[in-house]
């Protein structure tokens, strides 16, 4: 029978290197999706504003 903090330390070894991998994974895609989502954002800004001047411009 193998003691429980050698089993845990040999199980973190594995595990935690897989976990950082989906970690830094995780974040990538995170940092991804939020730049598209600020940049999805600035143009509906903009395309509002331009909107807002045409339709309340003086004929």
């Amino acid at each position: 029978m193998v003691p429980s903090s050698i089993s845990r330390s040999c199980t973190f070894g594995v595990s935690g290197s897989t976990s950082a991998a989906w970690s830094d994974l995780y974040f990538e895609v995170k940092n991804t999706l939020a730049a598209e989502s600020l940049r999805m954002y600035a143009s509906s800004l903009l395309v509002s504003r331009l909107e807002q001047f045409v339709y309340t411009a003086p004929a």
